[in-house]
């Protein structure tokens, strides 16, 4: 009787301590889960990036903003602070959610454009991205397709996007005119089968992208030529391709 009891008793511990390590190996996971990624940036920036550390009034881009976001692109699981950028008396707040249960978006703050005068943002989905400008004159968010190309001259600007095949993000070419302290968009050229990368600016009235097709086959290049205030389009394709 003694030895059954010595030995029912001995289960008895083990099973605690089993399920103790089972609980505080979970724990430790759901503390890990709700940690930013790697290089998150969750401290405030301005004063790194803007200068300024004293400002007048603010304005919170948050998940219920569709102005700055689309509808649902953040969900109630509470988004973390990533950083903020200053816009003269104004200070505009970026949030991420990269937790489990949400609609994933993540910004990271590039560096600022001088010729610009504006924040570059890059902001990740959970498939696809883009890019935003945030003007430090205006506070404007401007959505761009990928990186910026700035014309010789600086009378212009152009932001390419690459996805023709998954299409989670946008593809084609952008350009916009550089007017004083504002930005204009001028062209917005969205390609349906074609890939653009490796932008040139040759003057600041032609720009040339290469295009590739479905597999990264490289099939020529698109010209953009500015003749009259209006910006035209059109393809060189290379020998032996037939479109």
């Amino acid at each position: 009787m003694k030895i059954g009891f010595m030995r029912s008793w001995r289960l008895f511990c083990v099973i605690v301590v089993v399920t103790a390590g089972f609980i505080s190996c979970n724990k430790k996971k759901d503390e890990k889960r709700d940690q930013p990624p790697n290089g998150a940036q969750t401290e405030s920036i301005r004063d790194s990036v803007s200068g300024h550390s004293q400002h007048n009034g603010s304005m919170t881009i948050s998940h219920n903003d569709v102005s700055f976001i689309d509808q649902g692109s953040l969900s109630d699981s509470a988004p973390y602070f990533a950083f903020e950028v200053q816009c003269n008396d104004t200070t505009i707040r970026f949030f991420n959610d990269t937790s489990e249960n949400g609609y994933y978006v993540y910004h990271r703050l590039l560096r600022f454009i001088d010729t610009l005068n504006g924040y570059y943002i890059s902001r990740s989905f959970y498939e696809g991205g883009d890019n935003l400008l945030v003007s430090q004159t205006h506070g404007q968010i401007t959505t761009l397709f990928g990186d910026v190309f700035i014309s010789p001259q600086q009378r212009f600007f152009a932001s390419i996007g690459y996805d023709n095949e998954a299409e989670y993000s946008a593809n084609g070419v952008q350009i916009f005119n550089i007017v004083d302290d504002s930005i204009v968009l001028a062209l917005e050229d969205h390609l349906p089968r074609f890939g653009p990368k490796f932008l040139e600016w040759r003057s600041d009235s032609e720009l040339i992208v290469n295009i590739y097709d479905v597999g990264e086959i490289y099939v020529g290049k698109r010209y953009y030529e500015f003749h009259d205030g209006v910006w035209r389009m059109h393809n060189v394709f290379r020998p032996g391709f037939v479109e």
